[in-house]
């Protein structure tokens, strides 16, 4: 008789709600602050505004993979470049650890966190 593999089921990553409170919390450690931003007549704005150091960023957060806009918030960060503001796409926790980590050397902020 065949005895069954043992079956590990695999990690899923963290959801966008515990990556978006993982960004909150290290935002605040370095001392900014975070808003969750809602518009509900305008489709596709970011889930974040950040205040750091005189600077603002409309950061859109996903979960760990996905660094894809959909058309709205592609629209979005478009009109967010064209006024000269800081847009921000970060995936997971990982991404969220990056952008910490950039924004305290303030000198390499890229466009996509993963």
């Amino acid at each position: 008789m065949k005895v069954p593999p043992i079956v590990v089921p695999k990690k899923k990553p963290p959801l966008e709600k515990a990556s978006e409170a993982r960004l909150r919390k290290k935002i605040v450690e370095i001392g900014g602050i975070s808003f969750k931003f809602q518009s509900q007549n305008n489709r596709g704005v970011s889930d974040r505004i950040v205040l750091l150091n005189g600077d603002v960023y409309f950061v859109e957060m996903k979960r760990e993979g996905i660094t894809r806009l959909s058309s709205m918030q592609e629209i979005f960060k478009g009109t967010i470049l064209h006024h000269g503001c800081k847009f921000i796409l970060v995936s997971g926790h990982n991404g969220v650890d990056r952008l910490i980590a950039d924004l305290k050397e303030e000198n390499k902020i890229k466009e996509i966190y993963k």
